[in-house]
């Protein structure tokens, strides 16, 4: 905002090539924030960038908004924040040592081609990095189904695909593709560099997919490869008249799956491809739901309530607390 208010009707130099262009600070921010579908979290700003917008669209590109639309506006947070954004670079003056030796210091208007893409990349940054955090404290309330959670997945995967890394796009009236190197200067991008577009290009939203889908699987065969290992191990054996081999995987499955929800809550040190493919897909496949179910049914044909009630019971109760196990390994280590 601090650009928009104090210097969206200004130009600056952009050399590429022989060739040297002038590119309006305001065009440059307001046409990134249309091309990504960026909008301001806070209601003042977004009321502060509606005025901006409505006073530009009258005046036309090129001139200055007024200040005192801002200073002046009937909502009190609007005066404010103006006037704090206005005066903020009113206490940075050079020191009287500096003006008797003659240093000059660059200023705000003079930097402005290294300033306003580099505002423009750390805002898009942290306005993504905040939508991520937004998906993973959903995934860590485990309370999603595994629709949800795939869904949140995949636009955390798509998210990080449009972080920017060293470059940035100027679109609208500027189509072109400029890189930006680590101290915010502008320069024309390496004609052996893969382009922009065909960086977003190989990051589609189907190839998300396919890879979300393969740590699935991979997890999924894993898993489903352990458990039958150890129903082969405990074939037969039973305790009481109840299948040890189904409630063994299913108990050690939700001691498993509360460690991994523990890492994630408190710690968050589960990264997207291990939760994907450890607990989607392996705590998914090495426990059994259905054969818990079909065992059950079985219980029923041979007319053993008692133990039907039994080895549910004792099933919820052991899962519960292997899952609350898992948590509290987590918190007391």
């Amino acid at each position: 905002m601090k650009y928009l208010l104090k210097y969206g009707h200004r130009n600056f130099d952009f050399k590429e090539g022989r060739d040297v262009i002038q590119m309006n600070v305001a065009d440059v921010i307001l046409s990134t924030l249309d091309a990504q579908e960026l909008h301001f979290q806070t209601e003042v700003y977004r009321k502060m960038l509606d005025t901006y917008r409505e006073q530009r669209a009258e005046l036309g590109e090129g001139v200055e908004v007024p200040a005192h639309l801002f200073i002046n506006h009937p909502d009190p947070a609007v005066c404010n924040a103006a006037v704090d954004i206005l005066t903020s670079d009113d206490n940075y003056v050079p020191s009287k040592l500096w003006e008797q030796k003659e240093v000059h210091v660059e200023s705000v208007e003079e930097i402005l081609a290294q300033g306003v893409p580099k505002a423009v990349i750390l805002y898009k940054s942290n306005a993504i990095k905040k939508l991520i955090d937004e998906q993973m404290q959903r995934l860590a309330s485990g309370q999603l189904t595994e629709e949800e959670e795939l869904e949140a997945t995949t636009l955390i995967n798509t998210l990080n695909c449009r972080k920017p890394i060293s470059r940035t796009r100027c679109s609208g009236r500027f189509s072109d593709t400029f890189d930006v190197d680590n101290a915010g200067r502008w320069y024309p991008p390496d004609p052996n560099r893969v382009p922009f577009a065909d960086a977003d290009d190989a990051c589609p939203e189907i190839s998300v997919r396919m890879k979300t889908l393969l740590l699935i699987g991979c997890g999924s065969f894993a898993g489903g490869v352990l458990r039958y290992g150890v129903s082969r191990l405990l074939q037969g054996s039973q305790w009481l008249s109840l299948p040890l081999g189904t409630f063994c995987v299913n108990i050690l499955g939700c001691l498993l799956l509360g460690v991994c929800y523990g890492l994630l809550e408190h710690y968050r040190v589960l990264s997207e491809e291990i939760r994907l493919l450890f607990i989607v897909g392996f705590c998914g496949s090495f426990t059994t739901f259905s054969t818990f179910i079909h065992e059950n049914l079985l219980l029923v044909r041979q007319s053993d309530l008692a133990g039907l009630a039994f080895y549910v019971s004792l099933s919820v109760a052991s899962g519960l607390l292997a899952v609350h196990a898992g948590h509290w390994l987590v918190k007391m280590g």
